[in-house]
């Protein structure tokens, strides 16, 4: 489960490297804006669909500020989403500290 703020940008672009696709700009976007506009984003979205790799996003309307992402990757590889969610939150502490450092830059 990921708060629905850069930080889930930043998981999401490296789901995209890791599993080697781009995902759907509008149904990744939906989910960010739903929750923007609206204090809501309840609902399925599907980020990516092939014959081998899907990701969905399910954000469930009593916690609108959080989404699930499920990787279902049928080509036998390797994904760990917990890992690329945890380096996400790592680049974020350190933007963050070099935003405090040089607030004018």
């Amino acid at each position: 489960m990921l708060t629905i703020d850069r930080e889930l940008r930043f998981t999401l672009f490296g789901l995209e490297n890791a599993l080697g696709v781009e995902f759907d700009v509008a149904a990744v976007e939906q989910v960010f804006m739903h929750e923007v506009e609206h204090g809501s984003a309840d609902g399925n979205y599907i980020l990516y669909e092939s014959l081998r790799v899907r990701v969905l996003a399910y954000v469930e309307e009593y916690e609108p500020e959080t989404v699930w992402l499920t990787v279902e990757n049928l080509k036998g590889d390797e994904v760990k989403a917990a890992d690329i969610a945890e380096r996400a939150h790592y680049q974020i502490l350190r933007m963050e500290q070099f935003e405090k450092l040089y607030p004018n830059y």
